[in-house]
């Protein structure tokens, strides 16, 4: 398919990489993701430091491995430097693939807890979390940011200068400003200068939203890989795609979305009780809808539904009228 990427102790099969995402990227999605095949690597979501060192690590869909056959970070978000020693003793003992520090959320629960990109305003703090992790985990590590919340990507640079001094592997950038959120485009260009200028693996991140797009990303920047989120959930079969379109261009990939649809329905409720899969069904669907023509009538539906079984039912009514 595409050259291998490696970095810290892991080698990957190809350089496309699915991305953590809030409230998407557990265990039922990352299946799907893995059933289709040609990830490189896979993200958990942003998982809570301090409810890590607490949490029952047995039969948990936020962090279980599942059917993945590709390298699985490990993603979380923490702003004191005991916790996240803490955290990565737990991590370590479960012998995961590596562990990643989100320096790049800006949601209003994140900053408000001086994590996420609220650690691109505290080198120091940024630093000492690295250096806490790395005392206690000789494995892959990892942290995924933005530019930061000036636009200065030399600024950008001597941030993540500094990581690397303190132990990371590899850093997954997403260039746009913490306080633009989706709104502007990503500023791709910053990737290339990024990776000119240190001597690390440096994953772009943004904006990619169809197969085409991903080997357009890696074949036009000096990125080492190419991070797919949001696209990776409307299209779970994306990265599938992206290798079946560097074997058969000018061809179609074909996939039945009314089966991938009620797959991700039918698994839910076995790993999440019914009020919170129907929370997830409706956070899935809104992605998902996109592919559709009435998109925006199937995910109407599916969120009305005052019950799990009602919500199946309408989303499998849309599906059979629209597929």
């Amino acid at each position: 398919m595409t050259s291998k990427l490696s970095f810290g102790n892991l080698t990957l099969k190809n350089p496309f990489i699915s991305g953590p995402m809030v409230g998407l990227s557990h265990l039922i999605l990352r299946d799907i993701i893995a059933e289709f095949g040609s990830v490189g690597l896979m993200f958990t979501e942003m998982l809570d430091a301090r409810i890590l060192i607490k949490e029952d690590i047995v039969n948990n869909p936020w962090v279980e491995k599942g059917r993945a056959s590709c390298p699985l970070i490990y993603q979380i978000f923490v702003s004191n430097t005991s916790i996240a020693k803490e955290a990565a003793i737990r991590l370590a003992d479960m012998e995961v693939d590596g562990i990643d520090i989100n320096m790049g959320c800006a949601a209003p629960k994140i900053r408000n807890n001086d994590s996420g990109v609220m650690l691109m305003t505290d080198t120091s703090l940024a630093v000492s979390i690295v250096k806490s992790i790395r005392s206690v985990y000789k494995g892959t590590l990892t942290a995924k940011i933005r530019t930061g919340y000036e636009d200065n990507i030399d600024a950008t640079i001597d941030f993540v200068k500094s990581l690397i001094d303190a132990g990371i592997d590899a850093v997954f950038y997403h260039p746009r400003l913490g306080k633009q959120k989706f709104k502007a485009r990503a500023k791709w260009d910053y990737v290339s200068m990024l990776k000119d200028a240190v001597n690390i693996q440096v994953i772009g991140n943004g904006d990619v939203k169809t197969a085409e797009e991903a080997i357009e990303a890696l074949a036009n920047y000096r990125t080492d890989g190419v991070m797919i989120s949001r696209a990776s959930a409307i299209k779970p079969w994306i990265f599938k795609e992206i290798e079946h379109l560097k074997k058969n261009k000018g061809t179609s990939f074909i996939v039945d979305k009314k089966k991938v649809w009620l797959d991700f329905a039918d698994r839910l409720p076995k790993f999440f009780e019914k009020r919170e899969a129907l929370e997830k069904l409706n956070k899935w669907t809104e992605l998902y809808a996109k592919n559709f023509a009435f998109g925006h009538s199937f995910q109407v539906s599916v969120s009305n539904a005052k019950t799990y079984e009602e919500a199946v039912e309408v989303g499998a009514s849309f599906l059979t009228r629209n597929s």
